[in-house]
């Protein structure tokens, strides 16, 4: 008896009554506005705004992304602005590019993009952040980029990965898809969940608690 009770206790402290993504106040990752403009993955200095990124993410001068660290449960929030500048037949596509990390304990369901105007998605990789190397490539096309539903919202995972995202590194790169001179903010919200294996755990704490009450 001793022993489960130290096993539930265990659990408890671990998982912190486990609740649900939704429940949890959402943590901003990273606000523009607050934390500085996002690098460009695609910045070549030039007038196109657009490089072929090759075998890696980062070759030569090919801009560069943020990291926005280890994600954690529960719903995460970056927010910006992607700007279009176009001069006559010369575009300028000033995009975003974002770094984050799923650890082994959890799984991303949902990133969903919200938009006032036209986005673009660019590249959806799993990378090497230390080696800038890409790993594989869940959805890749810089020019024309894919669009992104606007203004309604449009889940990434669910239309690229089909699947929930599991541990490793990704990389995101977007744009403004207009033809014309715009700026549009934009709102990501990321839904973070325990992993299967952590679900059973999770059934676990149920139990424990289940059985502090029935000594009650």
């Amino acid at each position: 008896m001793l022993n489960h009770a130290i096993a539930c206790a265990v659990l408890v402290a671990t998982l912190g009554g486990a609740p649900s993504a939704q429940s949890i106040p959402p943590h901003i990752l990273w606000k523009e506005k607050v934390n500085g403009v996002l690098p460009d993955l695609q910045d070549s200095g030039g007038t196109d705004g657009m490089v072929s990124t090759g075998s890696g993410p980062r070759p030569g001068d090919a801009g560069d992304w943020q990291d926005l660290g280890t994600l954690r449960r529960g719903l995460s929030i970056v927010t910006g602005e992607v700007t279009t500048i176009r001069s006559g037949f010369s575009f300028e596509f000033l995009g975003d590019a974002i770094l984050f990390t799923v650890p082994n304990e959890l799984v991303v369901t949902s990133i969903v993009f919200e938009s006032e105007g036209t986005l673009g998605l660019r590249e959806f990789l799993v990378v090497d952040p230390a080696t800038d190397t890409v790993l594989s490539e869940i959805q890749r096309r810089t020019f024309p980029e894919v669009g992104l539903s606007t203004p309604t919202n449009d889940d990434v995972v669910a239309r690229f990965a089909g699947a929930p995202l599991g541990a490793g590194a990704y990389v995101l790169s977007y744009n403004n898809a207009a033809r014309v001179t715009d700026t549009s903010a934009y709102t990501i919200t990321f839904e973070v969940v325990p992993a299967p294996g952590a679900v059973g755990l999770l059934g676990a704490v149920g139990v424990c608690a289940a059985r502090r009450r029935s000594r009650g």
